[in-house]
């Protein structure tokens, strides 16, 4: 049956397995939940003051009027905006203390944030890709192996040139994807 249907010679088992694999990789995509995002809730603008409430648009306007009369930012806030919104800021206005004071014998920066891995979909479908050219490359339609160099010479040479550029496109990205282990 796959033979008629793709024209190749596959049996029956890996057919089989081809599509189970292929129904399991669908329904894991169907039924995997998408993250969703909270919105963020600016709960610290919604302070009460007095009654009032504090809505986006007088804090923008209190921080636009700050940057066009040149004074530092967030001055004209609320000091209950300040306080809540921003612990740090709080801990700043209770004790204003200098650099001087710190002791950086014990300052321990954290470590750097690891570079996302390079060996993704894409590059694993470029490995596939010169796999698959290699081998057409030196064999022969019916399957053995080409040992004449200059037969191998001949099929590269009279290869398409826009195959010739996914092969070298695929070559730069298995390449930059093996480059970054090497970092």
């Amino acid at each position: 049956m796959p033979v008629q249907t793709t024209g190749r010679n596959v049996s029956n088992g890996v057919a089989l397995g081809s599509l189970i694999l292929v129904m399991l990789s669908t329904a894991k995509i169907l039924f995997t939940p998408v993250g969703r995002r909270e919105p963020i809730r600016l709960n610290y603008l919604m302070t009460a003051r007095q009654g009032q409430k504090y809505d986006l648009e007088f804090i923008y306007k209190l921080g636009y009027d700050d940057g066009k009369s040149g004074e530092a930012f967030g001055s004209s806030l609320p000091e209950d905006v300040i306080l809540t919104g921003n612990p740090s800021r709080m801990q700043q206005t209770q004790r204003r203390m200098d650099d001087s004071s710190l002791d950086w014998e014990d300052y321990n920066p954290s470590p750097p944030l690891k570079t996302r891995s390079n060996l993704g979909m894409g590059t694993l479908l470029s490995m596939f890709a010169l796999f698959r050219f290699g081998k057409e490359l030196i064999t022969y339609p019916d399957g053995r192996v080409i040992r004449d160099p200059n037969l191998i010479w001949m099929k590269l040479k009279s290869l398409e040139p826009w195959r010739l550029g996914l092969i070298f496109m695929s070559l730069y990205r298995v390449l930059g994807a093996l480059g970054s282990f090497l970092r």
